[in-house]
């Protein structure tokens, strides 16, 4: 008797520390989104459209530190440099944006980007520099569809603004990475 509630015991803190390690891996995205809900904002497309491009910069510049250290390609290397420094001035920009607009906005990975990242640092440079452009131009397409709409549809005017002011440079970065892809046998 006194070993089953032993057991009983141990099971019930496995499954609160399993509760725990759960809690801590909740998206940030959708923290924030849930935040953004309960604040009221003036609009749920507003608060949505900065939370998923400050998700994805910081994605981006995640992803970057890592390929400043792991990738064997030169121009690997030096397009994370790049886009690290352009996305993280890039991510002050929504941050400012999401400040004046009253909004909350994620300020680490979600486990999805988080898993990624994990993958990404198991493999072998040269699998790392392919797969790296791979989610590199993946991550752009989306950010560009985003922007694009954005710029077109959105109903405030700072943010259709940013939107198409920073088009150019999405554009430019998904460009650099199809050319890389090529170059590097990544097609």
């Amino acid at each position: 008797m006194k070993k089953y509630s032993v057991y009983l015991i141990l099971a019930f803190v496995a499954l609160g520390l399993s509760q725990c390690r759960n809690a801590a891996r909740k998206d940030s995205t959708e923290t924030a989104k849930e935040t953004n809900e309960n604040k009221e904002v003036s609009s749920e497309e507003q608060a949505d459209f900065l939370v998923e491009a400050a998700s994805s910069g910081i994605w981006e510049v995640e992803m970057t530190k890592l390929a400043e250290e792991k990738a064997q390609h030169v121009r690997v290397k030096n397009f994370a440099k790049l886009v690290r420094d352009e996305h993280s001035k890039l991510n002050e920009e929504i941050r400012s944006l999401g400040a004046k607009k009253q909004l909350t906005l994620p300020g680490a990975l979600d486990p999805d980007q988080q898993d990624h990242l994990a993958e990404l640092k198991r493999l072998s440079a040269k699998a790392f520099d392919k797969r790296l452009m791979e989610m590199m131009e993946k991550e752009h397409q989306k950010d560009i569809k985003d922007f694009e709409d954005a710029s077109e549809n959105h109903k405030d005017s700072d943010i259709q603004t940013f939107a198409a002011k920073t088009l150019p440079l999405l554009r430019a970065h998904l460009d650099s990475v199809k050319m890389i892809r090529t170059a590097i046998g990544g097609r």
